[in-house]
């Protein structure tokens, strides 16, 4: 029986979902790199917006009173149906609760590499389409740290909320007031007491004016 190394970026709720499938299968060896402290992705909150303690740029996009813009029934992976008494739109802190209990209960932890950052994924043979990949990582609180491992397959789950889209805007620096963008916003009280101008009426734009409004 052929066994196959299989490398997962990212332990976030699609990280879990394919670290559950893969974890069936014996002839699957299983590495996943999670840059930070625990799994969650975009779900761990913090109220921290530019470097975390050792000087990496924080990439989280959630904020303190976030409710998902989905029910639950749409989020939930199969087989695992979120707790009853969770509300039908959760709270930031009701879905990481859910993704660690789905991944404790099917004892997932032990393939993560959590504090550790792909730095390249490369293909070894750029010519053929069933090349092994040379993937770089190193733990995040080491200055300088760098491995590379050869994996048979590598799957990218890092989500697509982590790099901000800023507009163009004439003359914004001659602006004297506080210009953030979403990725930045954590409280609503910062706000307290100002005219508040949000630039965007999609579902970012919508829910963070409403959680000013209370305020502003």
């Amino acid at each position: 029986m052929d066994e196959k190394k299989i490398a997962v970026i990212g332990a976030g709720i699609m990280g879990v979902s394919a670290l559950r499938r893969l974890s069936e299968n014996r002839r699957f060896l299983l590495t996943c790199f999670e840059r930070n402290y625990d799994l969650g992705g975009l779900w761990v909150y913090t109220d921290q917006t530019e470097n975390d303690v050792y000087g990496r740029k924080i990439n989280s996009a959630m904020y303190s009173n976030l409710q998902t813009n989905l029910p639950k029934q749409l989020m939930q992976l199969e087989g695992f149906p979120m707790d009853e008494e969770c509300p039908s739109f959760p709270t930031h802190t009701d879905v990481l609760s859910y993704i660690r209990k789905v991944a404790d209960q099917c004892d997932i932890r032990k393939y993560i590499k959590f504090n550790t950052e792909v730095q390249l994924v490369k293909p070894v043979s750029e010519n053929k389409q069933d090349t092994k990949w040379l993937v770089t990582y190193g733990d995040k609180r080491k200055k300088n740290d760098s491995h590379v491992e050869e994996f048979d397959a590598v799957i990218v789950c890092n989500g697509n909320c982590s790099i901000p889209n800023y507009p163009m805007i004439d003359n914004e620096k001659e602006f004297g007031g506080l210009v953030i963008h979403s990725i930045r916003y954590r409280r609503p009280e910062l706000f307290a007491g100002l005219n508040v101008a949000v630039l965007g009426a999609s579902h970012s734009g919508m829910d963070i004016s409403h959680d000013i409004s209370k305020h502003a």
